[in-house]
């Protein structure tokens, strides 16, 4: 739904569109099959308003309005969607528009609308995400029954860095964990745990005292529908929010890479034991991990991140089923630079680099738009 060239290079599944397209022209009553057929499945054909299905409509342009305000020079005026699409809110008119549009680039961008849309929707009807907060607290659960219960100490604490020769004082909430006879103390300057949908940037500030970490919202005009999930599924080509296997995550810098590993060591036996992690990557050892990381990130980014599946109780009964979750451990020097304008592994730059060098081309094909 995102190939400009669907019509011709993809004739057989045009034919799925010929007969709801024919229908719709037919009558006008058959504007409430195509709004059944968007939202519910043929077994559950309840009512459905029209404005529920029309906030989707919205929010694409939204994401749109947002993707577009990353271009460069005249892009963005270039780009911007037409008032024509602006006005689709619903799959009916913008069904209509794919196979009447006056000129190719209104058909695609009907096209592409009526598809964000849709994305948007199984997004928010994702299991995954509609109980999300409820897998977040078992996680935060378990973290804090395995990890917090060995705290040693809970404090503010300044610290001094020099970074290109400026020196740059910091104040962090630094949770030490207490060490074992095999395992070193582990000073945790930054955890939280975050929903996909709550998609942020780390960023720093500072009150004419020590910087502190703020946490910005990277999709500000979303709402509660972010653009985060939605750019990964379009990015890794991947048309079912169930496969995206970060939609929760849990951040913990910490003192440096032994205290990393350390950490990963105990994370591993509170959050099941090692037959429930997978893909780990570990770019502070192997340097050739990097290339599993998305091509926007930088070459210097030190971490260890890995899936953890967690079992959860269905509320519901029967069997337990598995949640995914991402584990990311930063050493302190390698998060700093996350945060520095300057460095090549800054987490704001990390973002528009993955706007510009991967959404920008599949969401505004050169086919349609010229080069970008």
């Amino acid at each position: 739904m995102l190939d400009p060239g669907l019509r011709r290079r993809q004739r057989s599944v045009l034919r799925f569109w010929l007969p709801v397209y024919r229908a719709l022209k037919a009558s006008a009553r058959d504007n409430g099959m195509s709004l059944a057929s968007f939202a519910t499945t043929p077994t559950d054909q309840g009512d459905l308003a029209p404005q529920p299905v029309a906030t989707y409509f919205d929010d694409a342009d939204r994401y749109l309005d947002e993707i577009v305000a990353h271009a460069q020079g005249d892009a963005a005026t270039r780009l911007r969607p037409g008032p024509a699409t602006r006005r689709l809110r619903d799959p009916a008119t913008a069904l209509i528009q794919v196979f009447e549009g006056t000129t190719a680039r209104t058909r695609y961008e009907a096209q592409r609308k009526l598809y964000l849309a849709k994305l948007m929707f199984d997004i928010d009807h994702t299991r995954a995400v509609r109980d999300a907060g409820r897998h977040r607290a078992v996680l935060e659960d378990l973290i804090g029954r395995h990890v917090w219960v060995n705290l040693e100490s809970d404090e503010e604490r300044d610290l001094c860095f020099v970074r290109a020769s400026v020196t740059q004082r910091w104040c962090f909430r630094v949770r030490r964990i207490k060490g074992s006879d095999c395992e070193p103390p582990i000073d945790v300057y930054e955890y939280h745990t975050r929903l996909k949908r709550e998609s942020t940037v780390s960023t720093w500030t500072s009150e004419s005292g020590p910087l502190r970490v703020a946490e910005q919202p990277h999709w500000p005009t979303m709402g509660r529908r972010t653009g985060s999930i939605l750019s990964k599924m379009i990015r890794r080509g991947i048309g079912d929010a169930h496969k995206i296997p970060d939609l929760l995550g849990a951040l913990f810098i910490v003192g440096g890479r032994k205290q990393a590993y350390a950490l990963e060591r105990l994370l591993v036996a509170a959050l099941g034991g090692p037959f429930r992690w997978r893909d780990r990557t570990d770019t502070m050892t192997f340097s050739e991990d990097h290339a599993r990381l998305t091509s926007a990130s930088s070459s210097s980014f030190r971490a260890l991140k890995a899936i953890v599946d967690i079992p959860i109780h269905d509320p519901e009964g029967g069997m337990m089923y598995q949640c995914p979750v991402e584990i990311q451990i930063l050493p302190l020097p390698s998060y700093l630079e996350t945060l520095s304008d300057g460095h090549q592994a800054n987490h704001a730059r990390y973002k528009q680099r993955q706007v510009t060098q991967e959404l920008l081309p599949i969401l505004f094909p050169e086919e349609i738009f010229g080069q970008v």
